[in-house]
């Protein structure tokens, strides 16, 4: 049991940074295409933006 929650906790990891790269790439290469938008999720894309603005 322990192995499995291991694996699934480095997923989860894996995914999570393979999401926000995505949406800083997209971002970063093209803001207005709509193939950034269906693929990284306008709600990511936007949280993105107003986190670079703050910071």
């Amino acid at each position: 049991m322990k192995n499995k929650t291991k694996v699934s906790i480095v997923a989860a990891i894996l995914i999570s940074v393979i999401t926000f790269g995505s949406v800083v790439a997209v971002n970063h290469f093209d803001n207005d295409t709509e193939l950034g938008y269906s693929v990284t999720g306008v709600k990511l894309v936007d949280d993105y933006e107003d986190w670079t603005r703050k910071s």
